[in-house]
């Protein structure tokens, strides 16, 4: 026995297709012997993470959760099923509508919801929640958060409500200060990290000997000066300043060590970073002892990731 559940979110927009309820119960006249259909429309926000709960219980062999909505009411529907014995599907009926638009719904009709066939996808898992196709951060999300006031205020303005969500928000671009962290595939664990430029009068150098001594005060940068601690990238200068981007330098040609003079322990070289360098009082000081190839006529701009 198999059962279709449809789902229709009442927030959703109208602009693909507009289904009905009515629509859906009368595929019930035309499926086979073995395939019960039930609609439900959503009352409250988090009702579908209800419906599939008690859809979960039910005692069929195959069951299928299908929603008439966008990518927000697909997007609870996914973390409402995942691992539960459920396949789900779509019927696009939001303002946006981004997760459909890989398939075709060209000639899509009603009826054809009865012959389907299943596969798998890859999801996204982003700290406790997952998603089916995209996740975004900064700007676009704050247009998304825009889109939806305009909506909640007129729904009819369907995708215009993107525009001027779009020309809203570049009126009032928002910083967000992010710390991204990946597991990788290895198990290895990658924290990607806000970097700034430093400027010159932050930087103090100088070279005795095969030591180069590197002192930064961040007191001046309300971002880096309440970090505890940064890693330093660098990058070779012309005399004028500018960067020079034919020009490769690798820290570890260049430098036998890093020590950190706050803690007195030799830094890591990774990836053409010097990791973990201690922030105190918004003061960072390093010795780098230099390799005999070193060329002391260098000059450097330094960035900093905190």
């Amino acid at each position: 026995m198999k059962k279709i559940l449809f789902i229709i979110s009442s927030k959703a927009g109208k602009t693909e297709f507009d289904v009905k309820i009515e629509d859906l119960l009368a595929l019930e006249k035309k499926a086979p012997r073995d395939i019960e259909i039930e609609v439900i429309e959503t009352k409250y926000k988090g009702h579908i993470d209800k419906i599939i709960e008690d859809f979960a219980k039910e005692e069929i062999c195959e069951k299928y959760a299908i929603i008439c909505g966008g990518d927000g009411s697909l997007n609870e529907l996914v973390n409402a099923s995942y691992g539960k014995d459920i396949s789900i599907g779509l019927i696009p009926t939001g303002t946006g509508n981004d997760f459909a638009k890989n398939f075709d719904y060209k000639n899509f009709n009603l009826e054809k919801v009865l012959s389907f066939y299943t596969r798998p996808i890859d999801l996204i898992q982003i700290n406790d929640k997952l998603c089916v196709n995209v996740t975004s951060l900064g700007f676009d999300t704050q247009v998304l958060k825009e889109a939806y006031k305009f909506l909640e205020k007129d729904p009819k303005l369907g995708k215009k409500a993107y525009i001027k969500a779009v020309i809203s928000s570049l009126r009032n671009v928002q910083y967000e200060n992010l710390k991204i962290k990946m597991l990788m595939e290895n198990g290895e664990s990658k924290e990607k990290l806000d970097r700034y430029s430093t400027y010159p009068d932050m930087v103090e150098r100088i070279i005795i000997g095969n030591k180069e001594f590197v002192k930064f005060d961040f007191n001046g940068s309300d971002e880096i000066k309440k970090a505890k601690v940064c890693d330093i990238a660098l990058s070779v200068v012309d005399g004028m300043g500018d960067e020079c981007a034919n020009v490769e330098f690798d820290m570890n040609d260049n430098y036998e060590t890093a020590i950190d003079k706050a803690t007195g322990k030799v830094c890591k070289i990774d990836n053409n970073l010097i990791k973990d360098v201690k922030i105190i009082k918004g003061i960072a000081l390093i010795e780098l002892r230099l390799k005999s190839n070193y060329n002391k006529a260098l000059k450097f701009v330094y960035y900093v990731e905190v």
